[in-house]
């Protein structure tokens, strides 16, 4: 018996070790020229390739925040700025991605071909401009046989905080610099998914804080990059407090451009029901109390906030801190196109506007729509086939430029589902919208 106990536990043992994904990286064939995919060269290993459409960097790192190889980054900034400075010019748009749980940076894992993917549909809407990708990865896999894998959770999510405390911020301001500094007019969006939001929201959380509060002498408040989009993120709505209670306390021109886009499906389960069950085991043994949040309207006193509830829930469920709804009843079709919505946010604050004085009320903008639920005579802003619309729930000042968006089943269908047409066209209108505004020296 004991005989068998033992081979029973090395058999485990092996079977758990041979199920360990990679610790080392994956894109370890540094070069300075972009390998062409497509032809007889493999590309597989190649931290810069390039297609006919895009050109994709792969920046990886470790478990401890720190880059496997520098070289990588070097590429990468090296490549964007050979365009740069170039006397022809082309204008870019660039994309960050910061994958999630269960991922990295492998050729034959599925959120690299996605993301190939949308960086052909960016360009087949773009076409005047130079698309580049820049795919940062990370052990967000390190198990990967079922259901062993699902118990990584709380591994995996402490290894995504580590992620974005180190070098990871100084990456991100290098490509920020590299970007917009010579080349306004490039476009620079980043995105996280899941943990991977945890990674882009660790990195970047005190810089959009300071520029939040040192930029309040300017006409317009500033982000990072032109847009910074978390989808369906899987970190707790306690870290998000200090900008959401900062925020809450300022007052927004009508030149304000969004900055960032914290959008939850409600058919995510993995954060709205796993999420806190997971929190509820890290925080049995920490203390927390309640608290008074900041309310804009002086005359009233907000009700206290619990600081548990905080903790445990997942940033895009925490009911006080959701300050709009993303809908959308049909289809969008599946073809490429998004229609041009340019001018759309100051257009519904101005309508809604109107409605409250017509109604008596004080004209905050507040509670402003792209549909037209308020009177029907009103045109939907947002011209698509699938009737999207966009809600202001009156949680937040009409201009405040931190979303946290409950997306419908329909434009997000689940916790995995990203790369639905609804979404993105979404994202492009708001990216439109952010380059129509006047910058924030004007």
């Amino acid at each position: 018996m004991n005989v068998f106990n033992k081979d029973k536990g090395i058999f485990l043992f092996f079977l758990f070790i041979t199920g360990c994904t990679s610790n080392g990286y994956y894109k370890n064939e540094i070069t300075q020229n972009p390998c062409i995919e497509n032809t007889n060269t493999s590309c597989t290993n190649k931290n810069l390739i390039k297609t006919e459409k895009y050109t994709l960097g792969f920046i990886e790192i470790d478990e401890q925040g720190n880059l496997h190889n520098k070289a990588q980054v070097d590429s990468v900034l090296k490549l964007l700025e050979k365009n740069n400075d170039s006397d022809n010019h082309q204008k870019k748009y660039v994309i960050i991605y910061v994958h999630g749980w269960h991922h990295n940076a492998s050729e034959d894992d599925e959120n690299v071909s996605e993301f190939k993917k949308r960086l052909e549909i960016t360009k087949s809407r773009h076409e005047e401009m130079d698309v580049v990708g820049v795919y940062i990865g990370w052990r967000g896999k390190s198990i990967s046989i079922p259901p062993f894998k699902y118990l990584t959770f709380w591994d995996r999510k402490s290894v995504s905080e580590e992620v974005g405390r180190n070098a990871l911020t100084g990456v991100l301001l290098q490509l920020e610099t590299t970007i917009k500094d010579k080349h306004p007019e490039n476009i620079l969006l980043t995105v996280g998914h899941s943990f991977g939001s945890s990674v882009v929201f660790n990195a970047l959380h005190q810089i959009i804080l300071q520029r939040l509060i040192q930029s309040k002498n300017k006409k317009n408040r500033l982000g990072f990059g032109d847009l910074v989009v978390l989808i369906n993120p899987a970190f707790e709505a306690m870290r998000f407090t200090p900008i959401f209670e900062t925020a809450q306390g300022l007052v927004f021109e009508k030149t304000q451009k969004p900055l960032m886009l914290i959008t939850t499906s409600e058919s995510d389960y993995a954060t709205k029901i796993a999420f806190p069950i997971a929190r509820m085991l890290n925080t049995l043994f920490e203390s927390h109390k309640s608290f008074i949040p900041t309310n804009r309207n002086e005359k009233v006193i907000a009700p206290a906030a619990s600081e548990w509830s905080l903790d445990i829930t997942a940033v895009g469920h925490f009911d006080d801190y959701i300050t709009h709804l993303l809908e959308a009843n049909k289809s969008a079709g599946k073809d490429y196109t998004c229609p041009q919505n340019s001018g759309w946010l100051s257009t519904a604050v101005e309508r809604q506007q109107k409605i409250q004085i017509s109604e008596g009320e004080l004209p905050t903008g507040e509670g402003w729509d792209t549909g037209n639920s308020k009177l029907k005579s009103l045109p939907p802003l947002f011209d698509d086939p699938s009737v999207m619309q966009l809600i202001h729930l009156r949680k937040s000042s009409a201009y405040n430029p931190y979303w946290i968006i409950k997306a419908h089943e329909n434009v997000i269908p689940d916790h995995s589902l990203i790369t639905q047409k609804h979404f993105w066209c979404f994202v492009d209108s708001t990216i439109d919208s952010v380059l129509q505004q006047p910058t924030d020296s004007e």
